[in-house]
Order: C-alpha cells, then sequence, then structure tokens
C-alpha cells in the first residue's frame, strides 16, 4: 500500500464532524454551511446564481418549497462535498431517480462541486439541459 496525499480517515471524520453538527432544520442547516464556510448572501448569491430573495427565503423559512436546481446550485456555489450536499437535499425534501438526467446532476454534483458554476452550466448545455441559474458567467471571478 502506497502512503497517499489524502488521507481518507482523516477526510471521514471531519465530514461525519460537520454531519453530526448540523441542526435538523433544512433553513438552519444553510445558514451552517455558509457560516461555516463565512459566506454572507451577496457572495452565495454570486457563486450560485440563485437570488438574493430565494436564499433569505431558504434561511428563514424552513418550510419553504424550493427547486432541486436552486439546491444544485447552492450546492456548488458553496462547494459543498457530495456527503453534505446529501444531507442538503434530503433535509430540503428533493430526492433523485434513475433518470438520465436525474443522473447526469447526481454525476456533476459528486464530480464537479469544485468548479464554478459556468463550467457545471456550460455542462449541461453540452447535454441539452438548460444551465442552473443565467448569467453566471462573471460571477465566478
Amino acid at each position: 500500500m502506497q502512503p497517499s496525499d489524502y488521507d481518507y480517515q482523516i477526510e471521514a471524520e471531519r465530514l461525519s464532524q460537520i454531519l453530526y453538527s448540523l441542526p435538523a432544520s433544512p433553513s438552519e442547516t444553510l445558514k451552517a454551511h455558509m457560516r461555516r464556510l463565512g459566506f454572507t448572501i451577496e457572495q452565495l448569491v454570486s457563486k450560485s446564481g440563485v437570488s438574493e430573495s430565494t436564499i433569505q427565503r431558504l434561511r428563514s423559512n424552513p418550510s419553504y418549497h424550493t427547486t432541486r436546481t436552486n439546491i444544485f446550485a447552492l450546492c456548488i456555489g458553496l462547494q459543498l462535498e457530495p456527503k453534505l450536499q446529501q444531507d442538503l437535499f434530503s433535509k430540503y425534501g428533493i430526492s433523485f431517480t434513475c433518470t438520465p438526467e436525474d443522473v447526469l446532476y447526481e454525476l456533476l454534483l459528486n464530480t464537479m462541486y469544485q468548479q464554478p458554476l459556468s463550467a457545471v452550466n456550460q455542462y449541461l448545455s453540452d447535454y441539452g439541459y438548460a444551465p442552473l441559474s443565467r448569467g453566471t458567467d462573471e460571477l465566478d471571478e
């Protein structure tokens, strides 16, 4: 066994600690991620392309029903690791099916979460899907 630059055990413990520390409420979980990562609402708008009013509603109303696309964009904007994405989607009551579209979304979430939203939108466009949000090319700078 060769030593790896990536220590899976340390990463598992880090993610586990984050998951255990998160509140049960979706709105409080979103706020907790923003605090943990040092994001303001304005920064999250910039990185996710989700409107300020939607982010405010998601943060203040735990029963606010949103779209899968908004949560997808927030996960990319926050660069949440796949396990943390799953938790956030679950708390907002959003699940994925086995359709090609859903599997594509999950693949992009799992592999491109550290990429800017414009890169994810480009892949979606290349495959004939609508972007997660409009006008985000300039937001990645």
